[in-house]
């Protein structure tokens, strides 16, 4: 069904809605939640535009779909769905919060092992495949066999990855690092070159609504320029 409504999508909980906020509102573009605990509200300056709340994932979801027009998430979930993403466009891709990097982590018992190469010759102690808990299987799988390590078995997992080595459901683990303080506090550490992708929030867009709906091209136009306004202005 033909919506007229301009939609956008923005993180529902955590560090990526409250920098979402504080950015837009930084740009002149100030969310309004009426009711705190709806997960819908507007932006003022953008009469036409309904901000829908959701979980980064079905934002990236969401967009694709057509369900909603644009989104604010994290990088690393749009180039984890980049095999399925089709309609999904990067509109910006440096929003300047949500910074973060995708590691490897090894246990910390595993002194030896600082670089691609020492895992490498590690691999062959192991009894079987090297066991790798992640929530990034795509980012992760392709990173190891681009660096000489294929056949791993990438366990997909939700939840703290960081127990999954101690716990012995995984060899090593590839997580969102920020600050590190979590990994070394579960006794992890990274790789001299274990970064598979370093993330930040972008914008993202469906391409067909921006070729088809001239309103959906205009509020993109909007987003950029406030955005960029704000960003130059760093």
């Amino acid at each position: 069904m033909k919506r007229n409504d301009i939609r956008l999508g923005l993180p529902s909980k955590g560090r990526l809605e409250s920098g979402a906020l504080d950015f837009l509102a930084s740009c002149g573009l100030q969310v309004r939640k009426p009711n705190p605990r709806q997960y819908q509200a507007i932006i003022p300056v953008l009469p036409g535009v309904k901000v829908i709340f959701q979980r980064p994932g079905d934002i990236v979801v969401g967009v694709r779909s057509g369900s909603i027009d644009f989104g604010i998430t994290g990088l690393d979930i749009v180039e984890e769905q980049r095999a399925t993403r089709g309609d999904v466009v990067v509109l910006h891709d440096e929003l300047g919060f949500g910074r973060c990097t995708l590691e490897l982590a090894v246990p910390e018992g595993w002194a030896d092992v600082r670089s691609l190469q020492a895992l490498a010759a590690r691999l062959e102690e192991l009894p079987g495949p090297l066991r790798v808990a992640t929530k990034f299987p795509e980012l992760t799988g392709d990173y190891l066999a681009a660096n000489g390590l294929p056949g791993c078995e990438l366990i997909s997992a939700e939840g703290t990855l960081e127990v999954a080595p101690a716990v012995g459901y995984a060899d090593i683990i590839a997580d969102l690092v920020s600050s590190g303080q979590t990994l070394r506090d579960n006794r992890l550490h990274t790789l001299s070159d274990g970064c598979i992708l370093q993330s930040q929030a972008v914008l993202i867009g469906n391409r067909t609504s921006l070729r088809e709906r001239p309103e959906a091209l205009t509020v993109a136009r909007e987003l950029l320029e406030f955005a960029e306004a704000y960003l130059r202005a760093q």
